[in-house]
């Protein structure tokens, strides 16, 4: 991992996650996006982020667990960190657990024999001596950092945004992943080679995975991109509907490579494991004007209705949320899903716009993870989906 003064590369085969200048880190959690126009009254747009054909990773096959419960532990853990390891093993549970049949357990202090993933922690660069089960029993295995003192000073302004995105890349190499960079078919503009090779690649090179270090977004913000979660399910299996709670996302194109052209319809739909209720924010840019909005379910403007409950006889089932047109502006967007197995009373301020037709959020919530947060002091469980696609002109009109 980079601090955010100076660059270094660790030895071969640590394993670390750069960190960007801090201006990289502030900006908002997708820096492009584009609108879609309903063509029903459902003012509403999901994705999601599993299941498709073309998978992409670089993977040390070999190291691959072959357990799907990996014992987790801490080499010196105290109550002075107890906040930060509660942070580690929540992104975990609700990133690599959440969307796999895996199951990180423990997360106790580490004996003399544990086997599993051991982490130590120090004030150095965070790292991994080793991929997947190299890893298994060996003490200090990865290093996470909580305090930031002697490494990059920046991030300890900035705790628990650092702590989460920093763990979520470890434990990508904790199963396995190696640096997306570091593939042979990486593009030449991205010369940020560190640590080894895996001994697969899995399907293209993926510019927006947690794992590349030229990826605009530092880790692309903790959030697994849609192909890390797909080369994961290959290789560790997809989360049965029994476990846990956890919120999907797609569209009637399904899940992967999501580019619509000028002209085109879409379905979008959504599908809980568990009864509970969610609600979707869109975050939206173009190069006049960016919004954050709520999506409204309501057939009538007048009474808004911002979430949707899903009962004991939809669970698992998917819920079409409507069909939309792709029209200009083009560009990117991103929507993200929240969901509750309890009844969501607490929701972000929003203010009508005449002119969109939209419910913008009068403040943001796309940065970090101060909307969990917020749940969880409440005692509620709260999870959430990312998606993105593109929207652009027909290929034929591009070519005039």
């Amino acid at each position: 991992m980079r601090d955010f003064f100076k660059s270094r590369h660790s030895v071969k085969r640590v394993y670390g996650v750069r960190l960007k200048k801090r201006s990289d880190i502030l900006l908002p959690l997708f820096d492009c996006f584009k609108w879609l126009t309903p063509v029903i009254l459902f003012s509403t747009l999901i994705f999601n982020t599993a299941n498709a054909e073309t998978y992409r990773a670089s993977l040390s096959q070999k190291y691959v667990w072959k357990t799907k419960a990996i014992p987790v532990c801490w080499e010196n853990p105290g109550s002075i960190n107890q906040k930060e390891r509660s942070w580690v093993q929540d992104s975990i549970t609700t990133t690599w657990q959440q969307y796999s049949d895996l199951s990180f357990e423990g997360w106790d202090s580490c004996s003399e024999n544990s086997k599993g993933i051991r982490i130590g922690i120090q004030d150095t660069e965070p790292h991994t001596k080793g991929l997947g089960t190299q890893l298994d029993g060996q003490k200090n295995g990865m290093v996470l950092n909580f305090t930031y003192q002697n490494w990059s000073n920046s991030c300890g302004k900035m705790l628990e945004y650092c702590t989460r995105v920093i763990a979520i890349h470890e434990f990508g190499h904790a199963l396995s992943f190696a640096h997306e960079q570091n593939r042979g078919d990486t593009p030449a503009w991205c010369d940020e080679p560190q640590g080894s090779n895996g001994d697969i690649n899995i399907g293209a090179w993926d510019v927006h995975s947690v794992m590349n270090y030229c990826n605009s977004k530092w880790s692309n913000e903790g959030i697994l991109s849609s192909t890390d979660i797909e080369a994961l399910q290959q290789i560790y299996g997809k989360p049965p509907l029994t476990k846990g709670f956890f919120v999907e996302l797609k569209t009637n194109f399904g899940r992967k490579e999501l580019v619509f052209e000028e002209g085109e319809n879409a379905e979008f739909l959504v599908r809980l494991n568990k009864p509970g209720y969610f609600y979707v924010v869109g975050h939206s840019k173009n190069k006049n004007e960016e919004v954050e909005y709520l999506f409204d379910f309501s057939e009538t403007r007048n009474k808004p209705l911002f979430i949707h409950q899903v009962t004991t006889t939809e669970t698992g089932k998917w819920i079409s949320l409507g069909t939309f047109n792709v029209s200009q502006p083009f560009g990117f967007e991103t929507i993200r899903a929240y969901a509750s197995p309890n009844p969501i009373s607490d929701l972000p301020t929003t203010r009508y716009n005449n002119e969109t037709g939209l419910h913008a959020l009068t403040e943001s919530i796309s940065r970090g993870f101060g909307l969990s947060a917020k749940y969880e002091k409440k005692g509620d469980q709260l999870v959430q989906t990312v998606l993105m696609i593109e929207t652009r002109l027909k290929d034929d009109e591009e070519d005039e």
